[in-house]
């Protein structure tokens, strides 16, 4: 028989393949006719070896894999080809260039950038710090308008088909252009000792190098260029104004200025008097006290402290016989104390003499008005009033007020009162009654004062003035006369520096004229020149005494001091007060100050220091009914002096202290009192 071979078919192609690296792949192929068959796989055109059946497996595909492949099928009629199929290996991402760190200013752009390689298409997810970031899905974010918030650690997360990969971390540093430094812990106000210590401390950050420079009172201390300013063994000359610039190379910036203020003991310049009142009335002491800072107070009676009596003054009501006695008062600061001199309370018993306490004062009264005299004064039992005129008994003026109406000139002359009891009898200093009759020229007997205002403030000068008719007003600038201001009292409204100068005021009637003194107004500005409100007083001190002078002055900025000493400067009397604790005989000459600020410097006038030569105290004894015993102890003004007593001239206590002059101490002894004896001693 004749056998004919027909070539193979293939019915079923073999398809393509997309697997991932390491994936199993299969291609297969199936064919018709009449077998057997053969089979040989190709890559391209090149066989596989080995590759002889009806499927080709890849266990673990790789990239080298990938390609075209095609099967010949073949039997003993000939042979065909399939049709050729892809495999397509997916491989992972993996990243070729990684995100690089940057550092940006702020306020400029940032971008990260990644390059990675693998089967396309890939996916990208970045991250800051760890945290996915909306939105941000490219290979490259762009971040704009930096701040320090964006600084940060950068990543991204690469996907594809057959994987993913994370890039390493790439820090943000968003690094701040230079500035000036920053205060971070201002210098604090301090108050010490005299001989202290006294730390100024500043806090300041800067992404630079910084230096400091202290300053006192606006200028530098040489060789203070730290953070910190340390003053030693501090004296009043150290008192002021501290600050400190603190510099880098981008500017200065100032720290606050603040103030050390060295504490001074406190002196008492004016002492409490003695008080003499009558059972059931009031007693007043007061004293007057410098320091710094400012003193507290603590009164004493016969030495023990009062409770509760902690001011400058201390006031007793209703004062009884047993509230007699020495009182002082201990005044104290950080610095020191100071105890005062004794001040007498004098409770007037039964029968005390009369004790003008206010004489009458002078009336100045227009013809046909009331003028009115008093005096004020004690004695037990209370006593009685006769008023005199010229030295003349008035008829009927028997009180401690007398009135006198429809004044003439008939009435002007000298009115004084005699104050009598059953005890004693004293007269009042004589008072002048002036009598101004029709048409009487102006007399001013209050001219305007200065005025020191600020820019922008109200200024008013005041004039008090007499005369018949009513007088007239005119008041005059540099001279000149102001439009309008006609009357007693004269305001000027949101005064500006060109408003500065003197003023006065001319005071007019039908009988003539008189102009004021010229009073000075000063309108404060930056800059201003210091002007003394108050000069320093003349000082009579005691051997081994305390003594004081003080001016008082305004200026801007706040003015400086320096005390001098017949035209030598003393060393570290820098201050508006001078103190010579000890006085000695080389102290007595003549003082100034020299006030000085930015805007230029005033002198004071010349005042005196007077030490002199010093006697002891005298007394002398005079004796009245009833037991009752006069005391006159007379000392140099400014001599302290004790009055002490004594019962058997080995105990002595004291009774009275006394700054210094005359006075006068009563007692009344007990009925059959063996004596008493009296001496002074110098304190």
């Amino acid at each position: 028989s004749l056998v004919v071979n027909t070539p193979p078919s293939i019915t079923t192609q073999p398809v393509p393949v997309t697997v991932n690296q390491g994936g199993s792949a299969t291609f297969s192929v199936v064919a018709g006719g009449v077998g057997p068959f053969t089979y040989q796989w190709f890559k391209g055109a090149v066989p596989l070896a080995g590759q002889v059946g009806e499927s080709l497996t890849f266990t673990s595909a790789q990239p080298a894999d990938a390609g075209a492949y095609l099967v010949i099928v073949g039997n003993a009629g000939g042979s065909v080809t399939s049709s050729e199929v892809s495999l397509v290996v997916n491989t992972p991402p993996s990243i070729t260039t990684q995100p690089a760190p940057i550092s940006v200013n702020p306020g400029g752009v940032a971008s990260f950038a990644v390059v990675a390689s693998g089967s396309a298409p890939f996916s990208y997810q970045w991250f800051k710090n760890g945290v996915p970031l909306d939105g941000q899905l490219a290979s490259v974010l762009s971040l704009a308008n930096v701040q320090s918030i964006d600084a940060a650690d950068y990543s991204v997360r690469v996907s594809n088909l057959a994987g993913e990969v994370l890039s390493t971390a790439a820090g943000l540093t968003v690094t701040a252009l230079p500035v000036v430094p920053v205060i971070t812990a201002q210098p604090v106000p301090l108050s010490v000792n005299p001989g202290g210590s006294a730390t100024f401390t500043v806090g300041a950050s800067s992404a630079i190098p910084m230096s400091f420079q202290w300053l006192k009172n606006g200028l530098p201390i040489s060789g203070q260029s730290g953070a910190t300013l340390v003053l030693n063994n501090v004296q009043a000359a150290a008192a002021g104004q501290y600050s400190v610039i603190v510099s880098n190379s981008v500017g200065p910036v100032t720290s606050l200025v603040v103030s050390l203020v060295v504490n001074s003991a406190p002196l008492i310049l004016d002492q409490p008097s003695d008080v003499v009142v009558t059972p059931g009335g009031n007693a007043q002491f007061s004293v007057v006290a410098l320091g710094v800072p400012a003193p507290t107070y603590q009164w004493l009676f016969n030495g023990i402290p009062i409770s509760g009596a902690s001011g400058s003054t201390y006031a007793r009501s209703n004062v009884q016989a047993a509230n007699a006695g020495a009182y002082s008062v201990v005044v104290s600061n950080p610095a020191g104390n100071e105890t005062s001199l004794e001040a007498t309370l004098t409770v007037q018993g039964p029968n005390s003499a009369p004790l003008i306490v206010q004489d009458p004062a002078d009336v100045i009264a227009a013809r046909g008005s009331t003028a009115v005299f008093q005096v004020v004064a004690l004695g037990v039992p209370a006593p009685t009033y006769q008023w005199l005129f010229n030295g003349i008994p008035i008829s009927g003026a028997t009180g401690s007020t007398y009135t006198r109406s429809n004044v003439q000139p008939g009435n002007a002359g000298a009115y004084s009162v005699v104050v009598s009891n059953p005890a004693g009898t004293e007269t009042s200093l004589e008072a002048t009654l002036t009598v101004r009759g029709p048409n009487s020229a102006p007399l001013i007997v209050q001219d305007p004062a200065d005025v020191i205002a600020a820019p922008g403030a109200t200024a008013v000068f005041r004039v008090v003035a007499l005369g018949v008719p009513d007088p007239t007003y005119q008041w005059l600038f540099n001279g000149a006369a102001i439009p309008g201001a006609t009357g007693s009292t004269y305001s000027r409204s949101n005064v500006q520096v060109a408003n500065s100068g003197g003023y006065s005021v001319v005071v007019r009637n039908s009988s003539g004229t008189e102009t004021s003194l010229e009073a000075t107004l000063t309108v404060r500005s930056a800059g201003t020149v210091p002007i003394i409100l108050q000069e320093p007083d003349d000082v009579v001190a005691r051997l081994g005494s305390r003594a004081a002078f003080s001016v008082i002055a305004d200026g801007i900025p706040d003015p400086t001091y320096q005390w001098f000493f017949n035209e030598t400067p003393i060393p570290g009397a820098t201050g508006a007060d001078y103190v010579v604790d000890h006085v000695t005989a080389l102290d007595g000459g003549a003082y100034w100050v020299q006030v000085s600020n930015a805007a230029g410097n005033v002198s004071s006038r010349l005042v005196e220091m007077a030490v002199p030569l010093e006697s002891l105290p005298s007394l002398s004894l005079s004796t009245g009914p009833g037991g009752q015993v006069r005391v006159t102890v007379s000392a140099n003004p400014g001599v302290a002096c004790v009055l002490q007593r004594s019962s058997d001239l080995v105990n002595w206590s004291p009774v009275r202290t006394n700054l210094g002059g005359a006075f006068q101490y009563l007692e009344t002894l007990p009925a059959n009192s063996a004596g008493r004896w009296y001496r002074t001693v110098e304190r």
